[in-house]
């Protein structure tokens, strides 16, 4: 037994002093800020598109080092283990045999894995009636999404494991797009006309009902959201191995917005956050949280949508 377990630990690890390249790591984080918004859904389509414009800014030798570390885990989740594909892992884990979740079409395993699904938000009130009283802000250091990404940053950091590496890349590839989602960071109260009684909150837009003559799979204000306003509402571009559309669309997209008129030299500088003594860039992703909330509360809640009711054409335009 002792000798399994050696063997099983060295396999585990990386040579010696071996981690994912810092420049790598920045590479990805700074992947975040060169994302242009039309290309923020996230259903599969979304993840892919989002990862395959990171894939696209970074240089060879930096998708080269984030897909060796990906690349173990081919087997057992084929077109989810290069820097692209593991864009969609975290959502997919959660599919059951049998389940009707959208992002649960595409074949492969079906892990039924459902302890991470909080690390998928951070639940930031939006309260503009005074319903919750004196609560307190609910604190940022639970399991949330930027909880996640912080576990994530430190570990792929710090750690020589192979294992923890290939878990870790896998969360921050995925929940940096999560983040970006108004409604993956908003935990709206109300009790009004326009939303009904939902005091208590609405789970991110979950418990807000809508209808929609065009889409009538986006049953509530979350889903409308995910899907980028119906843009990609029937995920058509949702494949882990037919990749050519994607990256068609995320050359486009490229081509409107380029990098230089995205990244500024201050968002140069904070991808640097994992170099500094807290080494989990915290600050940036409670930051990035916050902002996302403000379009939650200006846009998502705005006028336009009401329980039960069809958004406007004018909301859509907005979202």
């Amino acid at each position: 037994p002792a000798v399994m377990r050696r063997s099983y630990f060295d396999a585990c690890r990386l040579p010696r002093g071996a981690r994912l390249p810092a420049s790598a790591l920045l590479a990805v984080l700074l992947s975040a800020f060169v994302a242009p918004r039309p290309a923020l859904a996230w259903l599969d389509a979304g993840h892919l598109l989002i990862a395959e414009i990171a894939r696209s800014q970074l240089s060879p030798a930096d998708v080269a080092a984030v897909d060796a570390v990906l690349g173990p885990w081919e087997e057992q989740f084929p077109g989810m283990s290069d820097l692209v594909g593991a864009a969609v892992w975290m959502d997919r884990i959660k599919c059951a045999p049998g389940s009707r979740l959208t992002h649960c079409h595409g074949g492969g395993p079906d892990p039924a894995l459902a302890a991470l699904k909080d690390w998928h938000f951070t639940d930031l009130p939006y309260d503009p009636e005074g319903l919750r009283g004196d609560e307190a802000e609910p604190p940022l250091s639970g399991p949330s999404s930027v909880w996640a990404l912080r576990q994530a940053v430190h570990t792929l950091h710090a750690s020589d494991s192979a294992w923890s590496q290939n878990l870790m890349l896998r969360v921050l590839i995925h929940l940096l797009g999560d983040l970006h989602q108004p409604l993956h960071v908003a935990q709206g109260f109300f009790n009004n006309s326009r939303f009904g009684d939902l005091s208590h909150g609405d789970l991110g837009g979950l418990s807000i009902r809508i209808s929609s003559t065009e889409w009538p799979q986006l049953t509530n204000l979350h889903a409308l959201w995910d899907s980028a306003a119906g843009l990609f509402a029937d995920d058509s571009l949702g494949s882990t191995t037919e990749r050519a559309p994607v990256e068609r669309l995320a050359a486009e997209l490229a081509a409107e917005f380029p990098r230089g008129e995205l990244l500024l030299p201050p968002a140069r500088d904070e991808a640097h956050c994992f170099r500094s003594d807290a080494g989990d860039c915290g600050g940036l992703f409670e930051r990035w949280a916050w902002e996302a909330h403000q379009v939650a509360a200006s846009v998502a809640y705005g006028p336009g949508v009401a329980v039960g009711g069809e958004p406007s054409a004018e909301y859509l335009a907005r979202a």
